[in-house]
């Protein structure tokens, strides 16, 4: 309990003064000393100065823009993809077609067809590459290659990439083999496919098969045409 404070020794308070003891000060006004600024003026002006700090810090990130870990645009896909691994696993001499390139300040995309064997009975790789200038491509990648329940969904594969799926080739059911690699913000897709025409080439549609194509196991050479399309794909 807080008790009356005691006095110590002697102590002599002096007489309130009235209204009329009052001195009259109109002719020598002294002016008052400065009002202290109040605390919450602080707050705000420190709010405003960390926004403003805070705005300036995202300028500046957007300003250097995303790290794209070394890998730059193209625009021949198809000069830059060698498809090494894959023509020596079958035989065929690879022919590049049909490269597209579109550009963006958020994304650039490329893609190329490359023929391996003769005109009418050979086998088709269609390669793509992304690069995201902007967001991060990491979420998407994980949701298209994983949103396939089953026997369709991609293997995934380690060492290759950031993160990477493959799918084998199933002759029961016709499922070529493919190959895709999400590497920072840079994304690429090989594919392949075997193609026979009908006599005559170009324009027909494709004939029935005479033989069954036997993509067993491509998948692992796709895979190390994707590495090397990577490297050359960095600056």
């Amino acid at each position: 309990m807080i008790s009356e404070p005691e006095l110590v020794g002697d102590v002599t308070f002096p007489e309130p003064r009235t209204a009329s003891a009052v001195p009259d000060t109109r002719d020598s006004v002294t002016p008052p000393a400065p009002r202290p600024r109040r605390p919450w003026l602080w707050a705000v002006g420190g709010a405003a100065v960390a926004s403003a700090l805070w705005a300036g810090g995202l300028y500046a990130y957007e300003s250097r823009g995303v790290d794209l870990g070394g890998y730059r645009s193209t625009r021949n896909l198809c000069l830059e993809t060698d498809l090494k691994a894959v023509s020596t696993a079958l035989g065929k001499k690879v022919t590049a077609t049909s490269p597209e390139t579109e550009e963006h300040p958020a994304l650039d995309r490329a893609t190329c067809s490359l023929k391996l064997g003769p005109e009418n009975n050979y086998f088709e790789v269609l390669v793509s590459y992304q690069l995201h200038k902007v967001t991060d491509p990491g979420p998407e990648f994980e949701a298209v290659l994983e949103q396939f329940p089953g026997d369709e969904a991609g293997e995934r594969v380690e060492g290759l990439g950031e993160a990477a799926f493959k799918t084998p080739y199933d002759a029961e059911s016709g499922r070529s083999a493919e190959v895709d690699v999400l590497d920072g913000q840079a994304v690429f897709s090989l594919y392949i496919v075997a193609v026979q025409m009908e006599e005559g080439g170009e324009g027909k549609p494709p004939a029935e098969p005479t033989e069954d194509v036997d993509l067993s196991g491509i998948e692992e050479f796709l895979m190390e045409d994707a590495r090397a399309l990577m490297a050359k794909l960095k600056k």
